[in-house]
């Protein structure tokens, strides 16, 4: 009887540390991108870094003077290869299209690069 105990009280430590956690999120869009510049660009490239918390940050440099901004976003995955980004009470859908065993990512017009 004692080792049915002790053996069913380590099968339920195994499953439980099998169990899949509700709050993780196993996104391929989640880690830092970086765009991949046309050769005409004159400014560094955006870079985007997607969070597991729902939160993206946006590093871009705007022409004429290359200026520096950052912003914070939001996204979703809302299915179908499509992202939801918000952004000071806008939103927008984007298709996404990964390529190089999701290495690189097509977000509407901009390629970009895994960086991490």
């Amino acid at each position: 009887m004692r080792k049915f105990l002790i053996l069913t009280v380590a099968l339920s430590f195994i499953f439980t540390a099998c169990e899949k956690d509700e709050n993780s999120i196993d996104d391929p869009v989640i880690g830092t991108w970086k765009e991949i510049l046309r050769p005409n660009s004159l400014c560094k490239g955006h870079t985007f870094t997607f969070e597991t918390n729902g939160n993206v940050k946006v590093i871009g440099y705007y022409t004429p003077q290359c200026v520096r901004e950052e912003h914070n976003w939001a996204w979703k995955n809302v299915g179908d290869d499509k992202y939801r980004v918000e952004r000071d009470g806008q939103s927008a859908t984007v298709k996404v299209t990964f390529r190089d065993n999701k290495h690189i990512m097509i977000w509407g017009d901009i390629k970009l690069r895994k960086v991490d």
